[in-house]
């Protein structure tokens, strides 16, 4: 389970991937849930959840959306796309960051997402999502 877990992280992250810390990532995890289906069960449910765009529409709050332009997963048309889909919304794309938070950029991220908060009483924090309809056909495998 541990070595499958590490090949996700190589596979999705980008090139900040940190070995050691992804295995102590997933033994907490492991300690939580050993239920190794858990991770099918969630890629099943994002498969079959229906679109956010018309959601993210609705959505006021001063709003961060942080997509890695590395992020073999979703690519940066995703990113994009959630950012357009809310109103008030600032799109942050980090270039060498996966489909992870590499430790390296804490600092930024924790900043603009101190810096999003200062805009308003509430704001969100987004991660662009597949679901968001960004022109992609995530069908064609060419």
């Amino acid at each position: 389970m541990h070595e499958n877990g590490l090949a996700i992280g190589w596979l999705i992250s980008g090139p900040h991937f940190g070995e050691e810390a992804e295995r102590e990532l997933i033994q907490r995890a492991a300690g939580r849930d050993g239920d190794a289906t858990g991770t099918a069960r969630q890629i099943m449910a994002i498969s079959a959840s229906p679109g956010r765009t018309a959601g993210l529409r609705k959505v006021t709050a001063p709003t961060l959306v942080i997509h890695g332009l590395a992020d073999p997963l979703v690519p940066p048309s995703g990113g994009i796309a959630t950012a357009q889909a809310v109103a008030n919304s600032r799109l942050l794309m980090i270039p060498d960051m996966g489909h992870d938070r590499p430790r390296q950029r804490w600092g930024e991220i924790i900043d603009e997402i101190i810096a999003n908060g200062e805009n308003g009483p509430s704001c969100i924090w987004l991660l662009a999502d597949p679901r968001v309809d960004d022109g992609w056909d995530r069908t064609d495998a060419s």
